[in-house]
């Protein structure tokens, strides 16, 4: 029969626990230690009483620290919605630096605005993120600073990457995901930032790189981004002229996620393969 590492250690900790008593009692493997502690609390008010506080003190020290967590959590989250306006305002300043686009020709009831067009416009334009999001930035390192490793930390270096990615510096958006990915609170985060990571190096025509963090944010275990992992990682796949792997993943996203739209991408992806 084979022992697992918890069964011995189990054996272990039941042969350390039976060599100590017999110590303690002559050869005796009765907890005479033990009931005679009992015996002594039932007896003694005093002893009850001091019980008693200890475990009210753990209590209040247990309330306290998950009070002072939620705190934390609440300070970070409004810190993060300050970074927020912050980047909402220097968006629109970097909108209103461009020109306005042709007003197109007027429909019945049509009233959109051309700012709405150049804030969309102004969200992907190639230009130097710090130098166009400077107070915003700080903001969001300001959120990381001061509550590490929270969700709200996790969206600030998120949300710094994005900056620099959507405005043309992949490069330096990758530190920024690599960041929130390292420093993840929960497996949706790791996911995402892997994501976001393996997005960035894909733009970079990093292929090694980019499939290494896609099968670790596929790792991390968030079923929400598995189809959009594995089309991905399928991708990546066949950049490297890998296409006996590519094939692979494009059976595996129709097995494991069957009538999904990402299995259907898969079918028609896989159809285009060269014969491998």
């Amino acid at each position: 029969m084979t022992t697992t590492p918890t069964s011995m250690t189990e054996s272990l900790s039941q042969e350390a626990g039976s060599a100590s008593s017999q110590a303690r009692t002559g050869g005796s493997s009765k907890p005479y230690f033990m009931k005679g502690f009992f015996e002594g609390l039932a007896k003694s008010r005093a002893l009850q009483v001091v019980l008693l506080l200890g475990i009210i003190g753990v209590a209040i020290a247990i309330g306290s620290w998950a009070s002072h967590r939620t705190e934390r959590a609440q300070a970070g989250l409004g810190l993060l919605y300050e970074a927020r306006l912050e980047r909402d305002k220097e968006l629109a300043a970097l909108a209103a630096t461009m020109p306005k686009p042709a007003a197109p020709a007027a429909k019945p009831g049509a009233n959109a605005p051309a700012d709405a067009t150049r804030l969309e416009e102004a969200r992907h334009l190639k230009t130097d993120a710090a130098t166009a999001f400077p107070k915003t930035i700080a903001a969001y390192e300001q959120v990381v600073e001061k509550n590490p490793r929270t969700f709200a930390a996790a969206q600030a270096l998120l949300g710094i990457g994005d900056l620099y990615f959507n405005h043309g510096n992949a490069e330096r958006a990758s530190e920024f995901y690599r960041r929130a990915r390292d420093q993840a609170p929960s497996r949706l985060y790791e996911s995402l930032a892997g994501y976001s990571l393996m997005s960035s190096q894909i733009e970079l025509s990093k292929w090694d790189e980019a499939l290494d963090s896609g099968e670790k944010a596929l790792r991390a275990g968030e079923n929400s981004l598995k189809g959009e992992l594995l089309l991905s990682i399928a991708r990546i796949q066949e950049e490297k002229k890998d296409f006996a792997s590519a094939t692979k993943t494009y059976d595996r996203i129709g097995k494991e996620l069957p009538a999904t739209e990402q299995a259907r991408t898969a079918e028609r992806r896989k159809a285009l393969l060269p014969a491998n």
